[in-house]
């Protein structure tokens, strides 16, 4: 499949014009810290290590568009706000994190069909191994609720 091949510059010129034009949003390649949005910037940032297909490439994309759409329409306010006190911050992230990660799984699945439907969606949490490495990182950055 076409969607398989590995990413070039002007695959990610593309995604980049893609999404400054259809969202407002500004995309930056790093090869550090994972993949990540910054709804208050209207940023996302796309670790290149994670993305070495199209078919990543546009999902870890509208995986994090999905969180800026969660963002903007105030969904699962107090994740995407961290709005919270620490300890009750860190008690929220740990009955809550995996739960909001897999709504914007789908949420961003339903944006990408929208625009890309001829490309298959690979959601950021569907391999148990990723739930895993979440759960770590939220008793890592919320050590409060251990």
């Amino acid at each position: 499949m076409w969607y398989k091949r590995k990413v070039k510059p002007q695959d990610i010129e593309k995604i980049r014009e893609f999404c400054k034009t259809e969202f407002g949003v500004r995309v930056h390649i790093t090869r550090y810290g994972g993949s990540s949005c910054l709804p208050e910037e209207k940023l996302i940032e796309l670790d290149r290590r994670e993305i070495s297909t199209i078919q990543e490439l546009y999902s870890m994309t509208f995986h994090e568009l999905a969180h800026l759409y969660c963002y903007e329409n105030n969904l699962f306010y107090i994740f995407h706000h961290d709005s919270l006190p620490d300890k009750e911050m860190a008690l929220y992230m740990k009955k809550m994190g995996v739960r909001v990660e897999k709504f914007v799984d789908k949420k961003g699945k339903e944006l990408m069909e929208s625009f890309f439907p001829n490309i298959p969606f690979i959601g950021a949490y569907d391999d148990p191994k990723d739930v895993i490495w979440l759960k770590k990182w939220i008793k890592k950055n919320y050590p409060q609720a251990s």
